[in-house]
């Protein structure tokens, strides 16, 4: 798989032993391949709001969480659900994902 993006990786802080939240690290750039997924627009009265959605290929390294942010192209993606991991001869080989941004 030929990676031709990059993307950082926003890991929020654990909590401190004295219930500090620590600081948040950016981890990578690591490279990636992010495709479009899905959009979904809803609108009411007083709201329009729209959710789209990208399938993420990374590479192992990039070692994902579910409470991760994706930084990509200076857009910020939350991670939906876990990570799944694809092992090739008992090693993972890369990562996949789904990036979700949600505005309005």
């Amino acid at each position: 798989m030929i990676h031709r993006d990059q993307i950082t990786v926003r890991r929020v802080g654990d909590i401190d032993p004295d219930g500090y939240p620590l600081d948040t690290e950016e981890l990578g750039p690591y490279p990636a391949t992010v495709l479009p997924l899905s959009t979904d627009e809803k609108s009411g009265a007083n709201y329009n709001q729209t959710t789209t959605r990208f399938r993420l290929y990374a590479t192992h390294l990039a070692n994902l969480r579910s409470t991760d942010r994706v930084v990509w192209r200076d857009q910020t993606y939350a991670v939906e659900g876990a990570a799944e991991t694809w092992p090739i001869a008992a090693r993972i080989h890369h990562i996949e994902a789904v990036l979700m941004q949600v505005s309005g």
